[in-house]
């Protein structure tokens, strides 16, 4: 057996409204090449500027990383010729990254983060048979560089690790953290040894953007190392590309070493000197991240497992939080987005910030009307399809019969139906339906079958506390 070394590099793109260096806007699904300006292109005479907010971006990250953050701002140029590389080389920060020595907690296990640097993004090469088109588009894109240690020693570890930094990323609020859209793009560096203390010659898994690919080109390559190692063949260090058809790896290239790509500080941009209460102030406005709120919503009740399923859609978590600042009933919201809303927000591609959250909770508090659940889920869909459901709820209010009347029809049941009573104190649950139905019967369907066995039981435990 072989011991297992993984290092993940993250790339991810931020969302800012500018570019890193440039004026030109960040956009999503453009026509290609219609979102550039000059300094994309590289055409001469122009100076590059940083982007104050990626800056703020990168500094939120690296304090949710537990990095010490680098108050000395510097930029260096990383060069090589490729055509999705305009300049000839790259924005980024080789020799002072804005953090370095963090960790990551995955699973009780501390994974560490080796750095986490600010950089440009390149531009986009769509292939096709005879030719290769280019869309500078993404060309200068800010990107974050989150670069962890060889700590990771499984597939499911690397998968756990990326989908976790991938929540706490979104949470923060620096990216969207879309792999299909190539917001988060993961290199992925493995080796393998027969010393658990040493590393293996490592290769470099390039490019991959889903936990799936992630998991099968690590299978894959796990597999192929294993197999060489076997054969007593040395392991080439070298940068290999996931084929989805195939579910293998190919080689892309040999592995370039720092001096092939001939750092050196860039010229271009001057070095600066952050103020440490600037700083304070950013991490002082960071956003709470999915380990804290998984605390909060602990401490209100909540299920583990209906925490994290609330906490896959940072949309609903932040609505469900919006409307608990008008309801006392977190639970009975919680469950409504878990269900009716998700399903809604994915057939009607329904967006929660179009939804007022004070009239939701409204909606929920119907709950004290004594209305079931069943009627609060439909008002709750009409009002997200946007209808008036106010209209419906105070109708509602004008046909529910009155709670004595509802007393006395469970009366007259349970006079007629000693039998039955008898049946459901010894334990027999179909007894109860039995009953209930009989209430429905009584009132012509104008009771609300919750309230009715509500009610109920209410009565026979009575009636069986004063008979003991």
């Amino acid at each position: 057996m072989y011991k297992v070394h993984i290092g993940i590099e993250i790339h991810c793109a931020l969302r800012t409204k500018a570019k890193m260096f440039s004026s030109a806007f960040v956009t999503q699904n453009q026509d290609p090449n219609t979102s550039l300006d000059i300094i994309d292109l590289a055409l001469p005479g122009y100076l590059p500027t940083i982007n104050k907010k990626a800056v703020e971006y990168g500094i939120l990250v690296c304090d949710a990383l537990h990095c010490t953050i680098n108050p000395v701002l510097r930029f260096d140029r990383k060069n090589y010729a490729y055509p999705d590389l305009p300049k000839g080389f790259q924005i980024t920060q080789q020799f002072y990254p804005l953090g370095k020595n963090g960790y990551m907690m995955i699973e009780g296990q501390k994974i560490d983060i080796e750095r986490v640097h600010l950089e440009e993004d390149t531009a986009k090469m769509i292939h096709h048979s005879q030719s290769t088109l280019l869309d500078f588009n993404r060309c200068g894109t800010p990107l974050l560089e989150i670069v962890s240690t060889a700590q990771i020693h499984s597939v499911d570890q690397a998968c756990t690790y990326v989908k976790s930094l991938q929540q706490k990323l979104i949470y923060l609020g620096v990216t969207q953290g879309r792999m299909d859209k190539g917001q988060l793009r993961c290199d992925v560096n493995v080796s393998l040894s027969q010393n658990p203390s040493q590393l293996g010659d490592k290769v470099e898994l390039k490019n991959l953007n889903s936990i799936s690919h992630i998991r099968q080109a690590l299978d894959y390559e796990i597999q192929r190392q294993s197999l060489l190692l076997d054969q007593h063949k040395k392991i080439e260090m070298q940068t290999r590309r996931f084929d989805e058809k195939t579910k293998r790896t190919i080689l892309l290239r040999k592995k370039e070493t720092q001096k092939d790509y001939r750092y050196f500080p860039e010229p271009n941009l001057p070095v600066i000197h952050l103020d440490k209460s600037w700083i304070q102030e950013i991490i002082a406005r960071r956003p709470r991240d999915p380990k804290e709120i998984l605390d909060i919503l602990k401490k209100q009740g909540i299920d583990e497992k209906e925490a994290q399923s609330l906490l896959t859609q940072k949309d609903l978590t932040d609505f469900y939080f919006a409307v608990i600042k008008y309801t006392e009933r977190n639970k009975d919201v919680l469950h409504l987005l878990l269900s009716d809303v998700r399903n809604q927000m994915k057939s009607h591609a329904i967006s929660l910030s179009d939804v007022d959250p004070r009239r939701f909770a409204w909606i929920v508090d119907q709950k004290e009307e004594n209305f079931s659940t069943n009627r609060i889920r439909q008002w709750i869909l009409a009002f997200l399809n946007g209808k008036n459901v106010e209209d419906q709820i105070q109708k509602a209010k004008d046909e529910q019969p009155h709670v004595s009347r509802i007393e006395e029809w469970i009366r007259q049941v349970c006079d007629a139906n000693q039998q039955s009573i008898d049946d459901y104190r010894q334990g027999k649950k179909r007894a109860l339906s039995y009953l209930v139905g009989q209430v429905l019967k009584v009132s012509r369907g104008q009771a609300d079958p919750a309230l009715v066995q509500k009610k109920l039981q209410e009565r026979l435990n009575q009636e069986k506390e004063e008979a003991e």
